[in-house]
């Protein structure tokens, strides 16, 4: 029998995650937030609030409304997914603009929220909410943070490609070295690129365990008592690595023109 808002609160179905493995990365995770939020690191302001929610809002279009139209036309590929790649795709465009950690975790909030009133319903809830956030959002969030809010090098200081790549994960790095280019070398410059490849494959890595491993492995048990099968599981993480690196790797190109026009 189902509990609260549909959740059936099922703990012991063969082979899902242990319910303390999966309180404790939400309870660690939701600290981080908490605390970045106290200590001021997460302060947005009135622009980035409008392109968190314009963000979030496109990323719903695109994952109800648009993927399915290309999804119907594409033969199917395994870990291909043409709807979330395209949500994917719009909310690292717009964290990598925004420049601050949380505001993937707030659009794909947002998402939830939209995707709940247009599409799903409340049923779960807040479940889903916590999930959206506290995997996807996290994850580039995360990268965000490692880069010193510089994300696909948005922002950075000109180097050379190697400690670029380097002050993509240890922003120490950026002030040890920077050089001066005039704006016709800038137009050929591509120091930038293996950075961004590099971010690319982490976020790709990352952001196919939550779909596999968070929801299949615990929340579609614990919501619906559904059956875990750790074959498949480790297959989808598998086949959602390549596509998801490639739709980040895009976003970042993407992001990186677009901040280039908006200055």
């Amino acid at each position: 029998m189902s509990g609260f808002n549909g959740i059936e609160g099922d703990v012991n179905a063969p082979g899902e995650i242990p319910i303390w493995m999966a309180v404790l990365y939400f309870i660690v995770v939701g600290g981080v937030y908490v605390a970045a939020l106290a200590t001021k690191k997460m302060k947005f302001s009135t622009l980035d609030l409008v392109y968190i929610g314009i963000g979030g809002a496109l990323s719903v279009v695109l994952e109800f409304y648009v993927g399915p139209i290309f999804s119907r036309a594409i033969p199917k590929i395994p870990g291909l997914d043409i709807s979330f790649g395209l949500r994917l795709f719009m909310v690292s465009i717009f964290a990598a603009i925004i420049r601050k950690p949380g505001a993937a975790a707030a659009m794909l909030a947002l998402f939830d929220i939209l995707g709940d009133i247009f599409h799903y319903g409340f049923g779960g809830e807040p479940i889903y909410l916590i999930y959206e956030a506290f995997t996807y959002g996290f994850f580039i969030d995360l990268v965000t943070f490692l880069s010193g809010n510089h994300l696909f090098g948005i922002g950075m200081k000109k180097m050379s490609a190697s400690k670029t790549l380097l002050a993509g994960f240890f922003p120490a790095a950026a002030r040890f070295s920077t050089v001066t280019i005039s704006e016709e070398e800038e137009q050929k410059d591509l120091s930038w690129v293996p950075l961004v490849i590099v971010q690319a494959i982490v976020i790709g890595i990352l952001v196919s365990t939550a779909d596999p491993i968070f929801y299949d492995g615990f929340f579609n048990p614990f919501l619906y008592g559904g059956v875990v099968t750790w074959s498949a599981l480790i297959f989808k993480f598998v086949s959602y690595i390549p596509w998801n690196v490639i739709t980040v790797f895009l976003a970042g190109i993407v992001a990186r023109r677009v901040a280039k026009v908006l200055g």
